[in-house]
């Protein structure tokens, strides 16, 4: 019994997919524990009137005063259930990507891309992801933003009963023109970084992290317009245009008014973006720490 269970874990860790889409969950559990608060304090002040308008340190102390300590993860359900499945899709589905690149361009199992190509793989691979994340977002966005205290299925009920399941979907496209162009800036930043680190004497669990850190702030600064107004969109219960957000806030603000919470936001992304990246190395370090010799594994099979 105890062998092939032995035999059995050896062949999963030898499965380049399941190693993908587990250290991908691993990693996204690790960004939504130690980044959520921040993403909750950016919500909170892009959706804040202007005249309400708190700093980081301001928003953070009047969550804690209203609710305690736990209040910074309000709303943290649907994310953390939610970032598991989405983050081992999103790592699969990358790495997925990138094999097909090779085989397209012929070239050998492993082999390392172009930074254009590893480029392109974050952005196809960001694109059906964002069927997921905007749901969740949506029903994260509205829990983070009212004042009750309603469970994720109460919240998701209500918004449902206010227009269906487009209601549910809504800001989902908003989501997939954030997450697309991100990709792009995250992962193609994360390899940059990562390879110049890897020539010189960093030690790796100083490296991943940085680079992941890197990576999150490289994606943020250019689409958080688009979040601002994601964030709007979906914390409104009624049916708000992008395009009237979008109208309304340069108004008020001109380029300015697109970026309130960009502190949170740029603490949090380098917080989550390195806790992820450390989270994968970790799980992929795992499986090959079970790998076994070429040989052997002729043998079992």
């Amino acid at each position: 019994m105890a062998e092939n269970l032995d035999v059995a874990l050896q062949q999963i860790a030898a499965n380049e997919h399941i190693q993908s889409l587990i250290s991908g969950a691993i990693g996204g559990v690790a960004a939504v524990i130690f980044g959520y608060p921040f993403d909750l304090v950016k919500v909170k002040q892009q959706t804040a009137l202007k005249t309400h308008a708190l700093s980081v340190k301001e928003t953070i102390q009047t969550i804690v005063r209203q609710d305690g300590f736990t209040g910074l993860y309000r709303g943290v359900l649907p994310p953390l259930i939610g970032i598991a499945p989405i983050c081992a899709s999103s790592f699969w589905a990358y790495e997925s990507i990138k094999n097909i690149i090779r085989e397209k361009n012929n070239m050998a199992p492993k082999s390392q891309l172009s930074i254009p190509q590893i480029a392109q793989a974050g952005f196809l691979a960001a694109i059906p992801i964002g069927l997921i994340v905007g749901p969740l977002e949506r029903i994260k966005t509205v829990m983070q933003t009212e004042k009750s205290s309603n469970s994720p299925v109460e919240v998701t009920k209500k918004i449902y009963n206010n227009g269906g399941v487009p209601a549910i979907f809504r800001g989902t496209f908003l989501t997939m023109c954030r997450d697309a162009p991100g990709s792009i800036l995250y992962f193609g930043t994360y390899e940059i970084v990562k390879r110049r680190l890897e020539t010189t004497n960093v030690p790796t669990v100083l490296g991943i992290p940085f680079a992941g850190g890197c990576a999150g702030l490289a994606m943020w600064v250019p689409v958080f317009p688009v979040d601002t107004v994601k964030s709007i969109v979906q914390a409104d219960v009624q049916r708000t245009s992008s395009i009237k957000v979008t109208k309304d806030l340069w108004n008020s603000g001109k380029i300015k008014a697109f970026y309130p919470g960009v502190g949170a936001a740029l603490i949090r992304s380098v917080v989550t973006s390195a806790a992820t990246f450390a989270g994968l190395e970790v799980g992929l370090m795992i499986f090959r720490s079970m790998s076994i010799p070429e040989k052997q594994a002729k043998e079992i099979d």
